[in-house]
């Protein structure tokens, strides 16, 4: 359980492959994954989550009940602005724990 961010940074982050349908984050153990494009968070898509054993965490939705560990949306996602126009984000934030846990987060590791 705990927070993690997504980062986007295009010169050092790495390149995730879509395989199998599906693009996979693995979150190393400091809390935070630099990625060379947030491309595939953009576009329609459904996040999920697991843990390093395979076992899945529950993603919050509207009637998730608030002691349930989850992974729930974080705050402090920012976004990037060309020529005045948004182009998206440069960083996700996210939480895997209660929403008691989601508002205690500390994400400014």
């Amino acid at each position: 359980m705990g927070a993690f961010r997504i980062v986007l940074d295009e010169a050092h982050g790495i390149d995730v492959k879509l395989q199998g349908g599906r693009y996979t984050y693995t979150i190393p153990e400091n809390g935070e994954l630099a990625v060379k494009t947030l491309d595939p968070f953009m576009r329609s898509h459904k996040e999920t989550a697991a843990y390093h054993n395979g076992q899945q965490v529950p993603t919050e939705n509207s009637t998730t009940n608030p002691d349930v560990v989850a992974l729930r949306d974080g705050p402090g996602s920012g976004s990037r602005e060309v020529n005045g126009k948004n182009v998206g984000p440069i960083m996700l934030t996210y939480v895997i724990g209660t929403e008691e846990q989601l508002k205690k987060a500390n994400l400014n590791h």
